[in-house]
C-alpha cells in the first residue's frame, strides 16, 4: 500500500509539524546507513513517507525522520541514530525497526513478518497491528 499524500493535510491540520521531504540523496544515505549500522533493510512505505516527509509529529507522536529534528527545544534524533541508541541497552529490540513513538509506545516495523506494530515500551507486547504503515498511521490518528 503506498502512503497517501492527503495524510499530510490530516496532520496539518491537526497541527501537526511536517518536516521538508528526504531528498533523493537524503533517501539513499539513509537506506545505506540502516543497511550498514541496523542490519536492515527500510520498508518501502516508510522510504515513500521519507518522500512526503522527512518526520513528523502530531499530538505527541513522533515519526523520525532520516536527519534530526529539533521539536520543542529538544533534537528528536534520525532514525538509525534512535535504533542504535535504543539497541544499546534494549538488545530485545533486533528485529524491530523502531520508526517513532508516543507516550510509553514504540511505533515499529517488524522485519519477520514486514508488519507494522504499536507496543509497548517496556514490555514489548503490540496492542494495534497493520499490514501498512499508512494504516497504522490513519489509526493513531483516530486515536489522538
Amino acid at each position: 500500500m503506498s502512503m497517501d499524500p492527503a495524510f499530510l493535510a490530516r496532520i496539518t491540520a491537526a497541527d501537526g509539524i511536517i518536516h521538508p521531504s528526504s531528498d533523493a540523496g537524503l533517501c539513499a544515505r539513509v537506506l545505506t546507513e540502516a543497511r550498514d549500522l541496523l542490519g536492515v533493510t527500510l520498508p518501502d512505505e516508510y522510504m515513500e513517507l521519507l518522500r512526503l516527509t522527512d518526520g513528523l509529529a502530531v499530538s505527541g507522536l513522533v515519526v523520525y525522520g532520516a536527519r534530526p529534528h529539533e521539536l520543542e527545544g529538544m533534537e528528536v534524533p534520525s532514525l538509525v541514530d534512535i535504533n542504535l541508541s535504543r539497541r544499546d541497552y534494549r538488545p530485545d529490540l533486533a528485529g524491530l525497526l523502531v520508526l517513532g513513538e508516543v507516550d510509553d509506545e514504540f511505533l515499529v516495523h517488524r522485519g519477520a513478518d514486514g508488519h507494522y506494530a504499536m507496543i509497548d515500551r517496556v514490555s514489548l507486547d503490540p496492542f494495534e497491528e497493520a499490514a501498512s504503515l499508512q494504516v497504522l498511521l490513519d489509526a493513531l490518528l483516530e486515536d489522538i
